[in-house]
């Protein structure tokens, strides 16, 4: 496993999927024990898809993750899902599916690497990981893909908002810390906080398919940098969450080519920001800009200004990704 692999179990939280297998599996290895949604069972992984997964370098080398593929020119889907298509209540009390819908109070986050397709796939984007409640209802989902503008993009689709948190988005960021474009074929670390309170504390708690006035937020980071902050109030179906998908068993969508890495969900109290913040780094290369002209790289024509450190590596110039000792351990650079 990798230094992000072990970052992100560092943290206690319900349950996650690390991704960081050597070869596909399909009950690939699970994080996480915190109380009281302990379960995810090896019997309710489902790959549904006509391809299976295969296995790519994850955010950072050493680091592995899934891909999937969808085509419609070749009749090719994938996907890995957890749970079941069917609606209605569904698993034990200890079910992470539980975590994703419990009453109150409820104060969640949940963390996914999302690697982006490399922009030749037809224009539009795909739901590529969503929460779901029965086999297409949606409760969230996580899309990527080409805007009509033919730029790279990722959005947050939140239909319990009743409107996305952040959709149509070819950058990220705020106006503090800057806004910078989406790229092709790129890994970003996605964290959303997400809280709600069921109003008017119905008896005995909110029942699945009951119709209660809910306020909901969601706050959105990518690379650790908050970009959407967003909230609503609305009447609406108090509806449990059944199934965990990540890709997709429809080639509808054009062909597009997409991987995950460290998916987690867990309780907002054992995270905070800073921790968003330190997961990125820890996949994420060194970043550090020379302040010299005496450092270069060549694009193979004429040596540059290197703006990052890179090394040569797999016929191209990469990031690198390094650690320094604090004294106690190895931390990223």
């Amino acid at each position: 496993m990798s230094r992000l692999t072990d970052k992100v179990a560092s943290y206690d939280h319900y349950k996650g999927i690390s991704f960081d297998e050597p070869t596909y599996t399909l009950t690939p290895t699970r994080t996480g024990t915190k109380s009281p949604y302990t379960t995810m069972s090896n019997t309710l992984f489902v790959n549904d898809g006509t391809n299976l997964p295969t296995i790519v370098e994850g955010p950072m080398p050493g680091q592995n993750a899934y891909q999937f593929v969808l085509n419609p020119n070749t009749s090719t889907t994938s996907r890995l899902y957890y749970g079941s298509t069917s609606s209605g209540d569904v698993g034990a009390q200890s079910d992470i599916r539980r975590a994703c819908y419990g009453a109150g109070p409820y104060d969640r986050v949940f963390g996914i690497w999302v690697k982006t397709p490399d922009g030749s796939a037809n224009a539009g984007m795909v739901n590529c990981h969503r929460l779901l409640y029965g086999s297409a209802s949606v409760v969230m989902s996580i899309a990527v893909g080409k805007l009509g503008t033919g730029l790279p993009s990722i959005a947050l689709n939140t239909p319990d908002l009743g409107y996305a948190a952040f959709s149509g988005q070819s950058q990220y960021g705020n106006a503090v810390d800057g806004y910078t474009p989406f790229e092709w074929n790129k890994w970003y670390f996605i964290a959303w906080r997400k809280q709600y309170v069921v109003n008017g504390n119905p008896f005995g708690g909110p029942t699945v398919g009951g119709t209660y006035s809910i306020s909901t937020s969601y706050t959105l980071w990518i690379n650790g940098i908050k970009t959407s902050d967003v909230s609503n109030t609305i009447n609406t179906t108090y509806q449990s969450v059944n199934m965990i998908e990540f890709g997709r068993n429809s080639n509808a969508f054009g062909n597009n080519t997409f991987a995950f890495a460290n998916w987690f969900v867990g309780e907002w109290a054992d995270y905070g920001e800073q921790a968003l913040k330190d997961i990125y780094k820890y996949g994420s290369p060194t970043n550090r800009p020379y302040q010299n002209a005496d450092i270069r790289y060549s694009d193979g024509n004429t040596f540059l200004q290197a703006s990052n450190e890179r090394v040569y590596r797999n016929g191209q110039w990469q990031d690198v990704f390094a650690n320094k000792y604090d004294g106690s351990q190895w931390v990223p650079i």
